[in-house]
C-alpha cells in the first residue's frame, strides 16, 4: 500500500510538472475562439500573416486619418468603429509569410468594429512592407508567434529622447569621425542616417506631423553637433533613394512635465546604405548643415 501511495504521488507529480512546464510553451500564444477569431483580452504584438491568397491580405485604413485620430472619438470621420473597417479604403496589402508587430488598445490585443469582429492595426511590417492599416485578427489571415529575431549588429550605441516636439540623440563617442564598421560610413555619418530613420518613422506613425528638430550631442551629451530640421518630405525622399533594410531595434524615451518617462522600443527599418549608396550618402552628409 506504502509503494502504490509513492507510485501515485509520483505520477501526480509528474502530471503537475508535465502541465507546468510543457503545455505554457503552446498555451502562451493566443488560440482562436470556434469562428477562427482572435479575441483575447490580453496584449499579443508579433503576427505573420497566412492568407493564401496571392494578392495578399487587404490592409484598410480611412485615407487621411491617424491611429490617435481613428482613437478620438470627436475627430470627424476618424473615429473607431464609426464603421467597419471593411468599408475603409484598402491602402495595400500584406503578403503571405510576412510578419508584423500590432499596436494594442489600451485594454486589449484587438479592435472591435460595430460587428464585434476584432482586428489588429499593424504598427510596423517586418518586411518594410505595408503598415499603419486594419488586417481581420482571424486564423485564415493572421496567426501569432513570438517575438522575432531582429539582428542588432549595425545598432551603435546612442539615446534618443522625445522633449515634447524636440528630439535629442546623444551618442557616446567623442570622436565621431572614426570609421562605424572598418569602412567608409563613420560614426557621423551613421547617427545621421538614424536621425532620419526615426523621422521617417515618425512621420508615418503620426501623419499630422510635418518636420523633428534634432539636437544631436557626441561624448555623452558634453559636445554639441548642432541642431538639424528635417522634414517629413526630406526623410520621405531620402528613404525613396536608399531604401529601407532590416528593422533595427530603437528605444526612445519620452520625457514631458511633472517628471513624465515612458519608454517605448521599435522597430525602425535603417536606410539601404551599401555598396555603390556608400559615397552617395557621404556626399548627401556633406552638403547637410546645421540650423544652428
Amino acid at each position: 500500500m506504502i509503494r502504490r501511495n509513492h507510485l501515485l504521488l509520483f505520477l501526480g507529480c509528474l502530471f503537475i510538472t508535465l502541465i507546468f512546464f510543457q503545455i505554457p510553451g503552446s498555451a502562451q500564444l493566443p488560440q482562436p475562439d470556434s469562428n477562427g477569431d482572435y479575441r483575447r483580452r490580453d496584449i499579443h504584438q508579433y503576427w505573420e500573416v497566412v492568407d493564401p491568397d496571392p494578392a495578399g491580405l487587404n490592409c484598410r485604413m480611412p485615407r487621411g486619418c491617424t491611429i490617435l485620430e481613428l482613437l478620438d472619438m470627436d475627430t470627424v470621420n476618424c473615429s473607431f468603429p464609426n464603421r467597419s473597417p471593411f468599408e475603409y479604403d484598402v491602402i495595400g496589402a500584406l503578403q503571405t509569410g510576412q510578419q508584423f508587430k500590432s499596436f494594442p488598445t489600451n485594454s486589449s490585443g484587438v479592435f472591435l468594429d460595430n460587428n464585434n469582429a476584432p482586428w489588429l492595426f499593424v504598427g510596423e511590417n517586418y518586411s518594410g512592407g505595408v503598415s499603419g492599416c486594419f488586417v481581420r485578427a482571424n486564423r485564415d489571415f493572421v496567426k501569432p508567434i513570438n517575438a522575432p529575431n531582429i539582428k542588432q549588429d549595425t545598432a551603435l550605441p546612442m539615446t534618443i529622447t522625445f522633449v515634447e516636439e524636440m528630439a535629442n540623440i546623444i551618442v557616446p563617442d567623442r570622436n565621431t569621425t572614426v570609421s562605424a564598421y572598418g569602412g567608409e560610413l563613420r560614426l557621423y555619418d551613421v547617427h545621421i542616417a538614424k536621425i532620419f530613420e526615426v523621422t521617417k518613422y515618425m512621420c508615418d506613425r503620426f501623419r499630422s506631423r510635418s518636420d523633428i528638430v534634432w539636437n544631436y550631442r557626441a561624448g555623452g551629451g558634453s559636445i554639441r553637433m548642432g541642431a538639424f530640421n528635417v522634414t517629413c518630405a526630406e526623410a520621405n525622399h531620402i528613404a525613396s533613394i536608399f531604401g529601407r533594410g532590416k528593422p533595427e531595434i530603437t528605444n526612445i524615451l519620452y520625457i514631458g512635465e511633472e517628471g513624465y518617462r515612458r519608454e517605448e522600443t521599435f522597430d525602425i527599418p535603417i536606410l539601404n546604405i551599401v555598396g555603390d549608396k556608400i559615397p552617395q550618402w557621404l556626399d548627401f552628409v556633406e552638403t547637410l548643415s546645421p540650423v544652428r
